[in-house]
């Protein structure tokens, strides 16, 4: 769902656990948050809706560039 989203430059909140922290570096290419947290959740959520739109498009843009640099389609992995 992540690279799918990516590639889609679209806005991305996840939680910080393996795999999506190896795409995902948090206020650069998405928001993360505290697995398990319903707090940190809410703030990641609220600081994305709150964001600037061109931050928000500069976020999005560097997470479909990030995919590109890392994601190999043939073997369907990020490397």
């Amino acid at each position: 769902a992540l690279l799918q989203a990516g590639i889609f430059e679209l806005p991305v909140i996840c939680s910080n656990v393996v795999g999506n922290n190896n795409l995902v570096v948090n206020n650069k290419n998405g928001i993360l948050f505290k697995s398990k947290s319903v707090n940190d959740l809410y703030k990641g959520m609220k600081k994305i809706i709150h964001l600037d739109k061109s931050k928000l498009n500069i976020m999005s843009k560097n997470l479909k560039k990030t995919i590109k640099k890392n994601y190999d389609e043939k073997n369907k992995y990020i490397l």
